[in-house]
């Protein structure tokens, strides 16, 4: 028998450590990333999911080159719940009938399961567990303090027109008092900010050094007082569901310790709040939603939670109309759209509710396999908690992520990857297997001997600084004995397969940069950076909507031409792509519309069906009902309905003028359309009005006056472009 030999320096040995660091850094830096970054990408284009998305399978492909051939694989990584899981989305992205969106939600689970895999592994002691946990707080604790550094510039009268104050402005950081925080979405941000209070409290009880506990104490401060800032009853509810599982899953003592540190940590965070005349104002907001959700309880109705039983009930129709495979991956939002029950013409309710949203999506074919990995890994995370002091900040990380997932269920704003990478990292960190004893059972030695040959691997062991004994064989120059140089080819293989998907979501990934940030662009430019990016990506119909709308801007003089052709084919294209969205539809229409195309018609029917409760779509048809119809009474009707959604929507206002004119009723036209100049600027319809108001009463001055306004709006208006040539015979109108 080979005596066992304890090998803990030398070159070889610090090198395989080195390595190691280098990968948790890596895979750390992917999720922080991808945190930081969501906000600044766009959730319409995915720039951050695919870029995250490369990021992670570059990353990976590195991990299976130079770490995974000289370390055995743990078993979670490929047990059956894994693998059921990739079989799954595969075949859910190719039955899917929208195939761009089931690759966007196939990319973000599929790197949500690599990196957790990668963080399976990498975990090896106790300090490496610890790095993760402190990069998950302080990651929480630095958003924090961005979002609420954003708070207060957007509250307090003495940090207006600073640059916070302006940041807050283009990316709403805080709407009406509310913190929605870097991700827009006070929800989501809420749901994070829970499981990092909760695991700063595991860790403030769990360590034995009083300084780290003191700054995981005022962290977990911090990061309810941060909460508290979000409004987010969700993430209230959750949250406090998840500290009862922390108190229950502490250690015979300690119950009462963690209820009192509880207690000091909310105490603190109630001071400052209080203390703070910026904050406070956020109490009566709180304050108002907690007597909105006692009204909906007692009867009531009330918009947010109505939607989200709205939501259970529609996904559990389409669960029962399509059990087996559901409606297709990424399909669901399309159909949310058309049912949307909230009359609403200012925003869209995003349908991303974790688990029925799954359950619609993909039948049982998807949601078993999901929430079996899921499951699985959160019994096994259970599994850790021996029950002692030095496994609180495992009980809390596990508290945290019960409570994530349960507000990943149950609310609706869950719209970005960051969502399920968060949940998938934290899963895979509670599932990791730790090989440090106090003393060497025999069922202890057979489980640190478990390898791939495990009656030929030695038992090789070394005291740590704790005085525990550690398994210490993957460390040893043994890669012979254990027959990982037997690996190397798969390996290789499994990081080549890696680098070759990569290249998609990386020509995605600057795809979408190209698309980022047009606004302030001129048309030609944004033409130019729009038609790079269908080329890069050209599955993408959002890229071709907005390429459509790009090549609308550029025409002028009402004159058509290769420019209008070319918007046409964009908007076309786009409808291929996806043909239950409404936005395609929608802008052709109003294309056809200021073309005076009966084409008009045809599109903006189109998308009043696949968004019926959207007032202003059913405002521009009732305006294409009149106005290229001809149908005085349809319009009205349509007008009719559109005011019934929402009060005083300028296009059914219009077209209700319209509708005045062609009776002959030019003072009540006249009248209306003046309310609607003064409610808004950019309505070229409400001016072209007025000038046929002008017109009949022969002020032919007034007239001209107003076209030429018209113009400066839309010069894409083909009679009224055509009647200011017409009055400008000597092309004063072009000055």
């Amino acid at each position: 028998m080979v005596p066992p030999i304890v090998v803990g320096v030398g070159a070889a040995h610090t090198m395989k450590l080195m390595r190691k660091r280098l990968f948790m850094l890596l895979t750390l830096l992917l999720l922080v990333g991808l945190a930081i970054g969501t906000r600044y990408g766009d959730v319409v284009l995915y720039t951050a999911d695919w870029v995250f998305a490369a990021a992670t399978l570059a990353v990976f492909a590195a991990w299976c080159f130079w770490w995974l051939p000289d370390h055995p694989l743990v078993s979670l990584s490929t047990d059956w719940s894994s693998l059921l899981l990739v079989v799954a989305v595969i075949a859910l992205t190719l039955l899917s009938p929208y195939g761009y969106g089931a690759q966007v939600e196939a990319a973000k689970l599929g790197a949500s399961l690599l990196l957790a895999v990668m963080v399976l592994n990498l975990v090896q002691e106790r300090g490496d567990l610890q790095f993760y946990l402190n990069g998950i707080l302080f990651l929480g604790v630095g958003m924090a303090a961005v979002s609420f550094a954003y708070y207060m510039a957007a509250m307090s009268p003495l940090f207006y027109f600073t640059p916070l104050w302006a940041s807050n402005l283009q990316y709403h950081f805080v709407v009406n008092g509310q913190l929605w925080g870097l991700w827009q979405y006070s929800n989501t941000f809420g749901g994070f900010l829970a499981l990092c209070t909760l695991l700063a409290v595991g860790m403030a009880t769990g360590d034995k050094r009083r300084d780290w506990r003191l700054l995981y104490g005022a962290c977990a401060g911090f990061l309810l007082m941060v909460l508290y800032l979000t409004t987010s009853r969700g993430a209230f509810l959750t949250g406090a569901i998840g500290l009862i599982a922390l108190v229950l899953l502490a250690p015979r003592g300690w119950k009462g310790r963690v209820l009192l540190r509880v207690l000091i940590v909310g105490a603190a965070a109630a001071g400052f709040t209080v203390l703070n005349r910026v904050t406070l104002a956020t109490t009566a907001i709180n304050a108002g939603k907690g007597q909105a959700l006692g009204n909906f309880v007692t009867g009531a109705g009330d918009e947010s939670n109505g939607t989200r039983l709205h939501l259970m009930v529609f996904a559990s129709h389409l669960f029962r109309e399509h059990p087996w495979a559901g409606t297709g991956l990424g399909t669901f939002p399309h159909a949310w759209t058309i049912n949307e029950w909230v009359h609403d013409s200012s925003r869209r309710i995003d349908p991303h509710s974790f688990f029925f949203r799954f359950l619609a999506e993909t039948g049982l074919l998807g949601t078993v396999p999901l929430f079996a990995w899921i499951a699985r890994r959160g019994l096994q995370g259970l599994d850790r908690v021996f029950g002692s002091r030095e496994d609180m900040a495992v009980t809390g990380l596990w508290a945290g992520t019960f409570a994530f997932f349960l507000h990943m269920c149950m609310d609706v704003d869950y719209v970005y990857a960051v969502a399920p990478v968060i949940l998938f990292f934290c899963l895979a960190l509670l599932s990791t297997r730790i090989v440090t004893y106090d003393m060497l059972s025999r069922d202890d030695r057979r489980t640190m001997v478990r390898q791939e040959r495990p009656s030929e691997a030695p038992l090789v062991l070394r005291r740590n600084t704790r005085g525990h004994w550690t398994n210490m064989q993957n460390t040893l120059g043994y890669k012979n004995i254990l027959g990982l140089g037997g690996r190397r080819v798969p390996c290789l293989v499994a990081g080549g397969l890696a680098l070759l998907l990569a290249l998609t979501p990386i020509q995605r990934g600057v795809a979408s940069l190209y698309a980022l940030r047009l606004g302030g662009l001129d048309p030609v430019t944004k033409a130019e950076r729009l038609t790079d990016a269908v080329v890069r990506d050209p599955g993408n119909d959002m890229y071709w909507n907005l390429l459509g709308g790009a090549y609308v801007s550029m025409l002028s003089g009402g004159v058509t031409g290769p420019a209008t052709d070319a918007a046409r084919s964009a908007f076309v294209q786009a409808r291929t792509l996806a043909p239950e969205d409404y936005r395609p539809w929608w802008s052709q229409g109003m294309l056809e519309l200021n073309l005076k195309s009966a084409e008009a018609l045809t599109c903006l029917r189109q998308a009043e069906r696949l968004y019926p409760t959207l007032a202003a779509i059913k405002g521009w048809l009732a305006l294409a009902m009149v106005y290229v119809g001809d149908d005085v009474q349809g319009a009205e009707a349509k007008a009719a309905e559109a005011l019934a959604i929402t009060q005083g929507e300028p296009y059914a206002i219009t077209a209700q003028a319209f509708c005045a004119l062609a009776r002959g009723e030019t003072a009540r036209a006249k009248e209306l359309l003046n309310g609607v100049a003064r409610q808004g600027f950019t309505n070229t319809f409400a001016y072209y009005g007025l000038s046929l108001c002008y017109r009949a009463v022969g002020d032919t001055a007034m007239e001209r006056s107003e076209l030429v306004y018209s113009r400066r709006i839309n010069p894409n208006l083909v009679e009224a472009m055509a009647r200011l040539r017409v009055l400008s015979p000597l092309g004063s109108a072009g000055k």
